[in-house]
């Protein structure tokens, strides 16, 4: 049996499924975190598996503990994780982000960390739990509307769906 976050949310665009890290995203996640690709997000090819499977860990930990958090990009076209996006704000960090790594370099230039980050925007606007929710949104639309300009609410939002179990 697979462990699942309850409360959380899946999104859908027109060419990814978005939906916590979990269990299943250890191989593909792994398999990128150690090589050299993943140096500048705490990887590398001099890391064990085993700090890439804490750095998974994190990810995964994140929702329970922030009540959000990163989302694993699902390819639709063949249901492979491709990468992660979402809202990240571990213990130590000065601020909030809206993060997103490719895992896959066959998806890497076509769109897909774009096409999340816009996506996972809306929800963590409408949402106002757990406590801070709001507050990270409010941080990370001032981010956006700083890199894009004031019409940051412009932006064709994609559609999505709240929590499966709804």
């Amino acid at each position: 049996m697979s462990p699942c976050l309850i409360d959380t949310p899946v999104l859908e665009t027109r060419r990814l499924t978005l939906r916590p890290v979990g269990p299943q995203d250890l191989d593909p996640a792994i398999a990128f975190l150690t090589t050299d690709r993943a140096r500048y997000v705490g990887g590398g090819a001099d890391k064990p598996v085993g700090h890439a499977w804490r750095i998974c860990a994190i990810l995964i930990g994140h929702w329970a503990l922030r009540g959000n958090g990163p989302f694993a990009m699902v390819d639709k076209s063949n249901g492979q994780t491709i990468g992660s996006a979402g809202p990240f704000y571990p213990a130590g960090r000065p601020e909030p982000e809206l993060s997103w790594t490719i895992w896959s370099r066959a998806a890497e230039g076509q769109g897909f960390a774009f096409e999340a980050v816009t996506a996972i925007r809306r929800p963590v606007a409408a949402s106002q739990t757990p406590a801070g929710t709001k507050e990270l949104h409010d941080q990370l639309l001032q981010q956006w509307r700083t890199a894009l300009g004031d019409d940051i609410d412009e932006v064709p939002w994609i559609s999505s769906k709240a929590c499966i179990d709804d």
